[in-house]
C-alpha cells in the first residue's frame, strides 16, 4: 500500500479558522505535515486579532499532529506579490518533494490576490510543485488548480486548446477528433503526442483519450 502524499499548506488567515478546518476535513488520502498561516499586516490592532486567531488555530493543529507557523505580509513594506513569492519559495525549498498547496480562502482579498499572482509568476520548475485551492464563502463549492498545468495550458495555441475542449466534451477517439477538427491525420497525431507529453491528456481503456483531471475546471 503506497504512502499517502504529504502536503505543506500555505493558508491565508483572517479573523477565523473555520475555512482551514473545513479544508483539512475535506482532504482524503493526503497528509498535511505543516500549515504556514499568512496574514496581512495593516495596523497593530488588526494584526493583534490575526495573532489571536493564529493562537487558536495552532492549538487546534497541535491536537491534530500538524505543525504550524505564522508569516506576515506587510502592507506598509510594499511589494505584496514579491513578499508572497518569497514565502512560497521558502516553503517549496523546505518541502522535500511534498505538494505545496496555497489555500486562498480566508483573509483580505488583497492578500489572496497577491499570493495567486505570485503563484502565476513562479519559475516553471517551482510552479509544478504548487496547487491553489479556493472554497466558496457561504456556499458549498471549491476550486483546485495545479499551477504548472495552468501555465502550460496558457502557453498553448488555440488549435491545441480546441482539441482539449473537444476531448473534454466527449470526442475521446481519434476518428471523432479527425471529424470535428478537420485536421489532417498526421497533424492531429502530432498535436495529441505533444499534449500527452505535456501531461494534459491521458489514455483510458481501448485507446480513449481523457483530459487530465486537473484541467476539468480550466477548459
Amino acid at each position: 500500500m503506497s504512502e499517502a502524499p504529504s502536503i505543506r499548506m500555505i493558508a491565508s488567515l483572517g479573523f477565523g479558522i473555520d475555512f482551514i478546518v473545513r479544508r483539512l476535513a475535506d482532504l482524503r488520502g493526503e497528509r498535511v505535515s505543516e500549515i504556514v498561516a499568512v496574514g496581512l499586516y495593516t495596523d497593530e490592532q488588526s494584526w493583534s486579532r490575526v495573532e489571536q486567531t493564529y493562537s487558536i488555530l495552532s492549538a487546534y493543529l497541535r491536537s491534530q499532529g500538524i505543525s504550524s507557523r505564522l508569516e506576515r505580509v506587510d502592507l506598509g513594506r510594499g511589494g505584496l506579490v514579491a513578499q508572497a513569492r518569497e514565502i512560497i519559495a521558502r516553503v517549496i525549498g523546505e518541502s522535500s518533494g511534498e505538494i505545496v498547496e496555497l489555500y486562498l480562502t480566508g483573509g483580505p482579498r488583497l492578500l489572496l490576490a497577491a499570493f495567486y499572482t505570485a503563484a502565476l509568476t513562479l519559475p516553471r520548475d517551482w510552479a509544478d510543485a504548487v496547487r491553489v485551492s479556493v472554497y466558496g464563502e457561504g456556499f458549498p463549492a471549491s476550486l483546485v488548480v495545479e499551477i504548472g498545468k495552468l501555465l502550460v495550458l496558457a502557453g498553448l495555441d488555440e488549435a491545441s486548446k480546441r482539441i482539449l475542449r473537444y476531448i473534454k466534451d466527449g470526442y475521446s477517439e481519434v476518428h471523432s477528433l479527425l471529424t470535428v477538427t478537420g485536421m489532417p491525420r498526421s497533424t492531429l497525431y502530432k498535436r495529441l503526442k505533444e499534449l500527452e507529453k505535456l501531461g494534459l491528456i491521458v489514455r483510458a481503456g481501448r485507446g480513449e483519450l481523457r483530459v487530465h483531471p486537473s484541467l476539468e475546471e480550466l477548459l
